[in-house]
């Protein structure tokens, strides 16, 4: 069952655990898996600033992705709700020339032009709603489809995962190859 989430802005992990945590407008704090499975009715299905979640029809593992309307990255997670594989997918705009890792302000980063395939340079049009994804599961992880085509592959331990828009290997993904 996919879930899915509107905002990324008030989202994040319980100081005391791993479990993904909402904060609301009126201070009260919502586990994530609960507003996931209560917001999947009322979600904009535009991707950009939208966090949306697969869960493996096991539970084991569920994967999340997330554009902030700058760069799209995908997330592996275990049971627990740890990260346990990540993936840069695209920049929305063009590619900077400078790496943004440099400096932590600019998180989430975009992939800098030397590691992106030239024809996405200049930017990657996203999917406009969830019928352009899917997801495939196995026992190491989960690979990506975009618009029925091999996008992303992440595997358990894998910190890059593979992106079909990266043109050499580097620090946000590994070119994902055929």
């Amino acid at each position: 069952m996919k879930q899915k989430r509107a905002s990324r802005r008030p989202f994040f992990f319980g100081a005391a655990s791993t479990q993904p945590m909402f904060a609301m407008p009126n201070k009260a704090v919502i586990p994530i898996d609960i507003l996931l499975l209560a917001s999947a009715f009322i979600y904009s299905r535009r991707m950009d600033n939208e966090v949306l979640r697969y869960t493996s029809p096991d539970g084991q593992q569920s994967l999340i992705l997330d554009d902030d309307g700058k760069t799209g990255y995908a997330y592996l997670l275990d049971e627990g709700g740890k990260v346990t594989a990540d993936c840069w997918l695209y920049n929305r705009k063009a590619a900077p020339v400078e790496n943004e890792w440099k400096f932590s302000k600019n998180m989430p980063f975009a992939n800098s032009a030397e590691y992106v395939k030239p024809e996405f340079t200049g930017g990657f049009n996203p999917p406009k709603n969830d019928g352009e994804l899917s997801v495939g599961w196995t026992d190491q992880g989960a690979e990506l489809f975009i618009r029925d085509r091999l996008f992303a592959r992440l595997v358990v331990g894998s910190k890059p995962g593979w992106s079909r828009l990266a043109a050499k290997d580097g620090p946000l993904a590994l070119m994902l190859s055929d």
